[in-house]
């Protein structure tokens, strides 16, 4: 489940540099962000013209619960470029990420 806002703005504050793990998801035009030592998704970004675009893995969040009901997606269903215009509307278009530590 994840969350974003078009209107918003998300910062991803890691604490240690080699606990931020990355890989490219299926189509290769998003990037998944982990945790490196629990494995936790912690949120999905994107590149485009400078700018950095994405969702976060609402249990990542406090109070999560008070999200609502999650809406069910099949973006797997959905061509890159059907993907990439989705993305577009709903993620959140201000993601900044700060490395704190070594």
């Amino acid at each position: 489940m994840y969350v974003s806002d078009p209107s918003g703005r998300l910062e991803i504050d890691v604490k240690r540099s080699d606990a931020l793990g990355k890989y490219r998801q299926g189509s290769k035009t998003a990037e998944l962000l982990f945790c490196s030592n629990c494995g936790i998704l912690v949120a999905v970004i994107r590149e485009e013209k400078g700018r950095v675009s994405g969702a976060v893995n609402v249990r990542c969040l406090n109070e999560y619960e008070s999200f609502g009901e999650p809406v069910i997606v099949s973006p797997q269903k959905l061509s890159k470029e059907e993907k990439t215009a989705r993305w577009e509307t709903i993620w959140t278009r201000d993601v900044q990420i700060s490395i704190t530590g070594t």
